[in-house]
């Protein structure tokens, strides 16, 4: 059977001296293996047709004994080429590759993520504050799992936060707010949970998409907070800590470095 649909390029290893195999995350087929044979040739139909986080219509045989499918047809809709004139966006784009990689089963449909992925790509592709994407597109992608924290109100209690200043902490392990009272009993340790967290975090949370959640301005204080929590959450609710995720910190740090000198 013969098979149409978009996919996005997540990773591409070698199989042979001029074939290699591509996954894709697929909106209606979930993460999938391919075999692009003789991609590497000079006379191939594959060659430039396809490249890492691009969106590309694919068509490939599908039989159901096998884990890789051969590639029969390539086009790229969305090349994002902008990717190779800026590298803090794109560490941040293998970042979320990697992490969608992951925590994505293969052969199970994931519109949702494929949509919120599509979208973070397009704007790290612009190298604009590559580090607010990578955060706000992980807490979006715990919401679509269904492990979104409750920044509503104090998950032991149900009080809401004040509209001043009050105090409130962030339960790892509960995922999500505790009030000062609750905080106090609790036996683990809960870093604090200031107002403007509080709000950056909710207003993500609350966008139509990644796109949207990046009209909140973060300030680099804000997002060394956010990026803390965020990677509790996915420590403790996923078992997950790749080594991805640090190294583009770590790159996307640089990058804002030489940006602006400091």
């Amino acid at each position: 059977m013969i098979v149409d649909t978009h996919g996005i390029a997540l990773r591409i290893t070698p199989y042979s001296e001029t074939s290699r195999i591509v996954s894709w995350l697929t909106p209606d087929h979930g993460r999938i293996a391919t075999l692009a044979k003789g991609a590497l040739r000079p006379k191939s139909l594959f060659l430039g047709q396809f490249d890492l986080f691009q969106t590309c219509e694919l068509l490939y045989y599908f039989r159901d004994d096998r884990e890789v499918f051969t590639l029969k047809e390539c086009c790229p809709l969305t090349p994002r080429t902008r990717f190779r004139a800026h590298w803090a966006g794109a560490a941040c784009a293998s970042y979320l590759a990697d992490l969608v990689g992951r925590l994505c089963p293969s052969r199970s449909p994931h519109p949702d993520v494929f949509e919120e992925l599509e979208f973070a790509l397009d704007l790290a592709a612009t190298g604009n504050s590559p580090k607010a994407v990578l955060l706000s597109f992980e807490l979006r992608l715990l919401a679509i799992l269904g492990l979104a924290p409750q920044l509503r109100m104090c998950v032991t209690c149900r009080r809401k936060p004040p509209e001043g200043n009050g105090r409130f902490f962030f339960s790892v392990s509960r995922g999500g707010l505790l009030c000062g009272d609750c905080a106090a009993r609790q036996s683990e340790s809960a870093p604090g949970m200031p107002p403007d967290i509080l709000g950056i975090m909710n207003f993500w949370l609350k966008a139509g998409d990644v796109r949207s959640a990046q009209r909140a301005r973060c300030n680099r204080e804000q997002l060394l907070a956010i990026q803390r929590l965020t990677g509790l959450l996915m420590e403790y609710h996923l078992d997950l800590k790749p080594d991805s995720r640090n190294l583009a910190l770590e790159i996307i740090g640089k990058a804002t470095e030489l940006s602006t000198g400091r």
